[in-house]
């Protein structure tokens, strides 16, 4: 990219500096990025693409959109195809009828725990059969602590999203990327690099859970200008038994 401004020089940094860390990504590896259509996996796809010519093409990266059922997607979806082509990037789609089971009346679950969870499995079949070995998420530091206080307080449970998981008894790996970025830095380059506006079809978009956790954390920040509640969470995760891999950013979140 020419000219690229200090947001992007930092999101590349702490990118790369996550993908070295926590050794998401090894030459041969073959990865498919879940392509929502949002902006943070926009970003993504972009930077993986990016961090793939700068060590010399030594893994394969493709994308994966995952057609919930909504209607009014197929606009979506060739926003999302010009995006990869312009990259030379394979895109695929899988479609679904998550959406029904999401949204049915006598659904016993959250709708996005239902349409989150029914996402993961068709994604993870797909890379399975497909023969993928990784999986990447525009995940970003805000998410993992977020997802941390959703399990808490909705969940009964402490756990959160970590850098490197793996599924399918380790035949493959789940990678977060962007785990060391905070939302606000991806924001920023998925308006430099032009990232497509594409329709919120859901209907509860807006009103989840997690946006929920947004605003508590926003007010508690708020009230309490002098401590850095993200930040503090963030590192509290490596220093308690889940396990989560203690690897900080190099700048304040």
């Amino acid at each position: 990219m020419k000219n690229p401004s200090t947001q992007y020089k930092k999101l590349r940094r702490v990118t790369q500096k996550a993908i070295s860390g926590y050794k998401m990504i090894n030459p041969g590896d073959r990865v498919i990025v879940g392509l929502s259509g949002g902006p943070d996996s926009f970003t993504l796809l972009h930077m993986l693409n990016e961090y793939k010519k700068y060590i010399f093409n030594e893994f394969e990266i493709s994308a994966l959109n995952v057609d919930l059922g909504f209607k009014g997607n197929t606009e979506n979806l060739k926003k999302i195809f010009v995006f990869c082509k312009e990259r030379d990037i394979t895109f695929h789609t899988v479609k679904t009828d998550i959406k029904k089971l999401a949204l049915a009346p006598d659904a016993k679950k959250n709708p996005c725990f239902i349409c989150s969870l029914n996402r993961r499995k068709e994604i993870y079949n797909f890379a399975f059969k497909n023969s993928f070995s990784k999986i990447a998420y525009g995940h970003h530091q805000d998410d993992i602590i977020e997802t941390l206080l959703i399990n808490i307080l909705f969940g009964r449970k402490i756990d959160t999203m970590y850098p490197v998981q793996e599924v399918f008894s380790g035949d493959i790996k789940i990678i977060r990327p962007f785990s060391l970025a905070p939302e606000h830095l991806v924001k920023s380059v998925a308006k430099e690099i032009n990232t497509p506006q594409t329709k919120k079809l859901c209907p509860v978009d807006g009103d989840t859970r997690r946006d929920k956790i947004k605003n508590i954390i926003k007010e508690l920040q708020k009230s309490e200008p002098f401590a850095n509640i993200k930040r503090n969470i963030f590192r509290a995760l490596s220093n308690n038994s889940l396990n989560f891999p203690e690897f900080r950013s190099d700048f304040d979140t």
